[in-house]
């Protein structure tokens, strides 16, 4: 959703950090699966 949106930062509290990078990592995966169909 941010990345396809073009932002490249997003505001977190530290705790979700790791989560808030699994989910963009996810994003990514999800839309180069999606380029590729």
């Amino acid at each position: 959703l941010f990345y396809r949106a073009g932002l490249d930062y997003v505001s977190c509290s530290p705790y979700r950090i790791p989560i808030a990078r699994l989910a963009a990592a996810q994003a990514i995966i999800g839309g180069a699966k999606s380029d590729t169909k």
